[in-house]
């Protein structure tokens, strides 16, 4: 009886049950913005996958590449922040699911899209 409480009590406590898994992410964007130079309509989309069910461990896909690092996810609303091989990724997502993805290269130079994303799962 006592194994059966500690094996019982311990799952409850495990961070892994007690974390809810987070869904991955779609966001489709409708308008690029390519430094000062007038934004266009755009046709782009850019999936997060959720690695581990945490909030630290994202991996973005996008029409161009699959980013090999994680991204780190700020306080707020939904503000995600990844490294790529040649530029820095940042994601941010409102209470109204609008969204805005800048990718900073070198240069200095950004594109900046906006749009919506929508959890999947």
């Amino acid at each position: 009886m006592r194994i059966v409480f500690a094996a019982v009590a311990s799952m409850i406590a495990s961070p892994a049950l007690a974390t809810p898994t987070l869904p991955d992410v779609s966001c489709t964007f409708v308008q690029e913005c390519f430094e000062a130079e007038a934004c266009t309509q755009a046709d782009y989309s850019l999936s997060m996958e959720n690695v581990d069910g945490q909030t630290s461990s994202w991996r973005p896909i996008t029409e161009s590449e699959t980013l090999l690092g994680t991204g780190i996810r700020l306080e707020g609303p939904g503000h995600m922040i990844f490294t790529g091989k040649t530029a820095i990724h940042v994601v941010i997502v409102g209470a109204e699911k609008e969204a805005r993805y800048t990718v900073h290269m070198q240069g200095p130079m950004a594109i900046t899209y906006q749009g919506k994303c929508e959890a999947l799962n």
